[in-house]
């Protein structure tokens, strides 16, 4: 990549994006990092700005900035207008340069197994008008030579599904040895930048650490942790004998992007791998 090539514009600046940005900024410290969010935060800016970034909100006055590098990592939740905003993020700020790419991180929630069966990047999908959202922003983001990677459950140490579960309420309609899927935010964020560095073109991923686990495995797995080894286990009421879920095959994502996890599993970040992770510090003080 040139120097300008190095320049970066995360749309949707959460948690992954700023997981990415800082990533990014270790490997190219010279390269121009565009964080943008919907809405403006002056604490979150001041912030930002501190550490070299260059926050923007949705809302700001003047041209959109342009980058050979773009990653489009906002969530659809409350947004109905979420397909029309990965179209404009595509035509604002990529500029569909050979150097680069433009990457939207979708779900791998879109696919339709749900009785613990294997799916790849080519299993059936369902429809809702939640999914459909998501599948027409993919379809954009395909139609116009971006790539899109479909995500297991992020987490990290504190945030994820075992933090609502063990914190929030004591029971869960669900059932308890129904599959998830996970991937760390460190490993995502990896993920995204391997498909930029290698300047890959119109090409769907589907990214998981490749271990599925059980609700109840997740809450067991978690409370090894020193954070949560005084939490009680929380009740999973649905049917004992049930495994909904489904299972990811990665091997399309392990053999283009030559990318193993660095986190192998859950069960082994909690317990101990969790005291190697680096802390983000774009997210410092912010929720």
């Amino acid at each position: 990549m040139s120097s300008k090539s190095k320049n970066l514009v995360i749309v949707g600046a959460g948690h992954l994006g700023c997981r990415v940005a800082q990533l990014w900024r270790e490997s190219y410290p010279e390269a121009r990092i565009v964080l943008k969010t919907r809405s403006f935060n002056e604490k979150r800016a001041t912030l930002w700005s501190s550490l070299g970034y260059i926050p923007v909100s949705s809302k700001d006055p003047g041209e959109a900035e342009k980058s050979d590098c773009v990653i489009f990592c906002a969530p659809p939740t409350g947004n109905d207008n979420y397909p029309d905003d990965v179209h404009q993020a595509l035509q604002d700020h990529w500029t569909g340069s050979a150097q680069g790419g433009f990457v939207f991180t979708s779900s791998g929630g879109v696919l339709a197994e749900n009785g613990g069966g294997v799916v790849n990047e080519a299993s059936e999908i369902k429809h809702s008008p939640y999914n459909d959202k998501i599948l027409e922003a993919e379809k954009h983001t395909l139609d116009n030579e971006g790539c899109v990677i479909r995500l297991g459950g992020l987490y990290e140490q504190n945030r994820g599904a075992h933090n609502y579960w063990l914190t929030v309420k004591d029971a869960y309609p669900s059932a308890p040895n129904g599959l998830i899927n996970l991937i760390h935010y460190q490993d995502a964020a990896l993920c995204v930048i391997r498909i930029l560095e290698r300047q890959i073109r119109s090409r769907l991923f589907l990214a998981s650490d490749g271990q599925p686990i059980s609700r109840s495995g997740i809450c067991q797995a978690a409370r090894l942790n020193p954070d949560y080894s005084d939490k009680s286990l929380p009740r999973f009421e649905g049917q004992e004998d049930l495994i909904d879920g489904k299972k990811y095959v990665t091997a399309r994502l392990q053999s283009e992007l030559d990318w193993k996890p660095l986190f192998p599993d859950f069960k082994t970040f909690m317990a101990d791998m969790y005291q190697n992770v680096q802390p983000c510090d774009l997210l410092a003080g912010l929720k």
